[in-house]
């Protein structure tokens, strides 16, 4: 299922997460990247596989992988990007 960001996201960032549900550092440094990269391309869609392997880590593992889809969803919860 493709991801995409909504207008306007990178000033909601600290308002909209989730705080306590983020309490691993490695979660939300995989959200700002996902972030920053949609930022840079705002029209960029893809999968969470492909988020993580060609947007973030060309090296994939599988705990990898799940930091991906934990970051995916907190950023879905507080309406950063779109679940499409």
């Amino acid at each position: 299922m493709p991801y995409a960001i909504p207008e306007g996201v990178a000033s909601k960032w600290w308002t909209a997460v989730d705080v306590e549900n983020a309490s691993a550092a490695g979660i939300w440094d995989t959200a700002w990247a996902i972030l920053r990269y949609l930022e840079t391309s705002p029209q960029a869609k893809d999968t969470v596989e492909g988020i993580a392997q060609w947007w973030l880590w060309p090296e994939l593992t599988e705990p990898l992988l799940r930091e991906a889809k934990q970051a995916m969803a907190l950023l879905v919860s507080g309406g950063l990007i779109l679940d499409t």
